[in-house]
């Protein structure tokens, strides 16, 4: 699920294929023998869909990403500049815009010739610089920035299992081969508890639905492959300016950007 040691060894290749890593979805036109390759991003709000749209199109790389995040209101279309066999869907994860967005994906889904689905998790740290940390309907007054932290990691986990129920009918009723990609972001914020992380999300409840879906759709129907990375290095922090996190100490560039690599490589195999 992840890169936990980079060695010098390890270190080198990494910034030895950054060229490549820019250049991947030229790489996967290889593979795409007809038709129109799209890829379709679903989960919750804040957790790194837009990211990965703007570093997959060519609008940013790693190294020129805004120190910010961008909760989408609207349905995203990114199509890699020059490429026009591939595009990626990103739509709101906002609760209140899901329904209509949501079923113009899954619209799109059912009539797709060849496709490939992330789902975005990111062991509850969804974005919370829209909004200040008074003004949350979790905080009450007095209480302690740990505990509210604790409570809305804990309240929003079991938001992000819920919206894989949701997307359960939906992704058993794809055309074809369905290729899923299960991408846990914000790595720099959960480093020191990946092994929590790890079992969580492949031995708990949303691993249970993973197999389900396989069960569903067969072996030869469904591929699934876990990976996480960080798409960016942020304290996690509300509007007002109080830090929740702080990006976690030993987490540096080259586990960042192993990490990132680590993502793309899985891309790679799961588009193949």
């Amino acid at each position: 699920m992840f890169i936990e040691i980079a060695t010098e060894q390890v270190v080198g290749k990494l910034w030895s294929e950054r060229a490549r890593i820019i250049q991947f979805l030229a790489d996967t036109k290889n593979a795409i023998t007809r038709g129109e390759l799209e890829l379709f991003a679903f989960g919750p709000g804040g957790s790194g869909k837009s990211t990965l749209g703007s570093l997959i199109s060519g609008e940013y790389t790693l190294e020129t990403l805004p120190a910010t995040y961008s909760l989408s209101l609207e349905m995203e279309e990114y199509t890699v500049s020059g490429r026009n066999f591939i595009a990626l869907y990103v739509p709101p994860g906002q609760e209140d815009k899901r329904a209509y967005h949501w079923d113009e994906l899954y619209k799109k889904m059912a009539s797709a010739n060849r496709y490939a689905i992330i789902n975005f998790l990111c062991w509850g740290y969804h974005s919370l610089s829209k909004i200040d940390l008074a003004d949350h309907a979790l905080y009450k007054p007095g209480m302690s920035t740990n505990d509210f932290l604790s409570l809305y990691l804990a309240e929003r986990r079991t938001v992000e299992v819920a919206i894989m129920r949701e997307l359960i009918p939906h992704l058993k009723s794809t055309p074809g081969k369905l290729r899923l990609i299960t991408l846990v972001t914000k790595q720099d914020l959960w480093w020191d508890e990946r092994t929590q992380v790890r079992q969580h999300y492949q031995n708990g409840e949303y691993g249970g639905l993973i197999e389900e879906i396989r069960r569903h759709k067969g072996d030869a129907h469904f591929s699934h492959d876990y990976a996480s990375c960080a798409l960016n290095l942020l304290n996690f922090r509300t509007q007002d300016g109080v830090v929740l996190k702080n990006t976690v100490s030993g987490y540096d560039k080259n586990l960042f950007v192993g990490n990132y690599n680590e993502l793309i490589g899985k891309l790679r195999g799961i588009l193949n």
